[in-house]
């Protein structure tokens, strides 16, 4: 778990100094607080700012092929890496190290670029290429790390984090306000736009070759490839579950530092932590943040599950004191999130690399078995039969933050976004398109993994974690279990008006029938409540003025504060531009 930059001078004439590598590297460090080091020449530089998980003393990157053509880094781990260690080895290659990166680095030299196929991992990774004069760039199957870039006059820049990009100078920053109008529908900016005009986020399953042709952007995974199965069994799906989840978890507890694991008791969390229990001849330790709203607070479910498993369980409760957080907590994501509850993952994460350096979190069960109830929502919205217009519609309607008319009119109050060419409908029909061989909730849940997962729930994670150096592994986001999951008929993830019927009856004889099937809490604190009350004047302070109508901004405060009208996530997603503008444009905020 890093944090890489760089940059590849593919068709410009301009010199890029050093210290251009030296200022990507320091914004970074939270990243990578262990160690810095990077290549530089004045046509390419890559740089890694290391977390040390593994092989502590010999995993220093970059990584170098023996002639020192060829260099490598990346950001996150490849959890196979043992296995694939010994296979390369078999075939005549050898290591200087134990870490994961150099199997990137051999690999790479024995079979090529497509050797990435091979890594089951979480990954943002940087390969240059001497030998050809070639910078690949690759990212992940699903997104769990970051890569974000920038194009410009034959120059490219990369970076784990926008604000690694922005400090070199060579880019000027600029908001995106098609992107920006596509954050008013989602809550969160979809990839691979972002909120800065000309940076794009590297899509997940996909990889960049950079060399003196140019760009080109290739896929090499994609969810909507994989084939649902018909007419097996529930026990041999049960049994194949089981198997992939102790698996997968078992991978990601490989680590030379210690480890733990998030626990809220839910189902997805507690399952992970039984696994963990069940492999490891030392007691797990678990992290949980509980809330003083009862109506909010599952912390008490937490204590329950670490009982059950005999973990070493710490919990910290947390207040409305949490908003002073938002502006550190945007800064460190680059972009407006309205999602609140990055601020008590913020405090979760501090909260355990107090005491470890990894945790396992139960990321992904939610979007690739079913377990929002929206889902009940859109299915229970729908035609038989329904169209993909009418699919498109029904699931805009149910996820947008605000409408087509109240955005329209939020808009036209701002010069700014002018004519805006965003389309969150032509976003959710594109992406739907991709699945037409899959059935209805497995359609519904792929667009829910390739943006939700993608733009926001693992954006969360990872900054918040890596904000305070803490790495964090999700196991169901092995892509054995991905496709696992899109393989199965949607009908068994949502049955008899059950969110995520399949998973908790497969490992409710684990975890039991009461953690199992407890009614689904969000992660999120009651910011709503605040905002009519004690927080009231904050909210008002605190709404973009300068982009959009005062009036039309404190009649959503007045209402809300009434009770006319709820608009919390509103309300949220405005403050989070004010606090994102505020952090990148002082000037325009104001």
């Amino acid at each position: 778990m890093c944090g890489i930059y760089g940059f590849f001078n593919f068709s410009s004439n301009q010199l890029i100094q050093e210290e251009i590598m030296c200022r990507m590297s320091m914004v970074l460090r939270h990243r990578g607080p262990d160690e810095t080091s990077y290549l530089y020449a004045s046509k390419y530089g890559i740089g890694n700012e290391r977390l040390s998980i593994i092989d502590i003393e010999g995993g220093k990157q970059p990584f170098f092929s023996h002639d020192k053509k060829v260099a490598v880094v990346q950001n996150g781990e490849i959890f196979n890496y043992l296995e694939l260690r010994e296979e390369l080895i078999s075939q005549g290659v050898s290591f200087s190290s134990k870490s994961d990166t150099e199997v990137i680095l051999r690999g790479y030299q024995k079979h090529g670029i497509n050797y990435i196929s091979k890594l089951n991992g979480m990954f943002a990774i940087a390969i240059l290429d001497r030998n050809i004069d070639t910078l690949f760039l690759i990212r992940d199957r699903i997104g769990e790390k970051p890569l974000y870039y920038t194009e410009e006059n034959g120059l490219i820049l990369f970076a784990s984090e926008i604000k690694s990009i922005l400090e070199t100078g060579y880019h000027t920053p600029q908001p995106d306000f098609d992107s920006l109008s596509d954050y008013l529908s989602f809550n969160y900016v979809p990839s691979p736009r972002t909120a800065f005009k000309n940076i794009k986020h590297l899509s997940p399953g996909h990889y960049l070759e950079v060399s003196q042709k140019g760009i080109t952007n290739h896929k090499w995974w994609d969810l909507a490839d994989i084939t649902p199965v018909e007419g097996r069994s529930e026990s041999d799906w049960n049994e194949e579950f089981l198997f992939l989840l102790e698996s997968s978890t078992k991978l990601r507890m490989r680590s030379d530092v210690a480890y733990g694991a998030f626990l809220s008791g839910g189902v997805d969390s507690t399952s992970i932590v039984a696994q963990m229990a069940k492999l490891s001849q030392n007691q797990i330790s678990t992290f949980s943040i509980g809330f003083e709203d009862p109506a909010y607070d599952e912390s008490f479910f937490a204590l329950e599950a670490a009982r059950k498993f005999k973990t070493k369980h710490i919990t910290q409760f947390v207040s409305q004191d949490l908003l002073d957080l938002w502006p550190l907590t945007t800064y460190h994501c680059d972009q407006p999130h309205g999602d609140v509850s990055f601020m008590p993952m913020r405090k979760l994460s501090e909260l355990a690399r107090a005491h470890i350096k990894v945790a396992l979190t139960g990321d992904g069960g939610d979007e690739l078995f079913g377990g929002y109830t929206k889902y009940l929502d859109i299915l229970n919205s729908l035609n038989p039969n329904p169209s993909l217009d009418h699919l498109t519609d029904t699931i805009h309607h149910k996820i947008r933050l605000f409408s087509l008319p109240e955005k329209k009119k939020l808009i036209n109050s701002s010069q700014e976004f002018n004519q805006t060419s965003s389309d969150p409908k032509g976003i959710i029909r594109s992406c739907l398109q991709k699945v037409e061989h899959q059935d209805i909730i497995n359609r519904i849940l792929y667009l829910e993994m390739i943006h939700l997962l993608n733009g926001n729930n693992l954006i969360k994670t990872d900054r918040m974690a890596m904000s305070v150096g803490l790495e964090t592994r999700s196991p169901y986001l092995d892509y054995r279990m991905m496709e696992f999951a899109f393989r199965m008929p949607g009908v068994m993830k949502l049955r008899a008006n059950i969110t995520k019927h399949f998973l908790k009856q497969a490992v409710a004889p684990v975890i039991g029938e009461k953690l199992s099937y407890r009614k689904k809490q969000m992660f999120t604190v009651p910011i709503g409540d605040w905002f009519r009350t004690s927080k009231y004047e904050y909210c008002v302070d605190n709404m973009p003025n300068f982009l959009f109508s005062k009036d039309i901004l404190m009649d959503l405060c007045t209402r809300h504060k009434n009770g006319t009208e709820n608009y919390t996530r509103e309300l949220r997603a405005l403050i989070a531009i004010k606090h994102w503008a505020t952090k990148f444009f002082p000037i325009f905020a104001q």
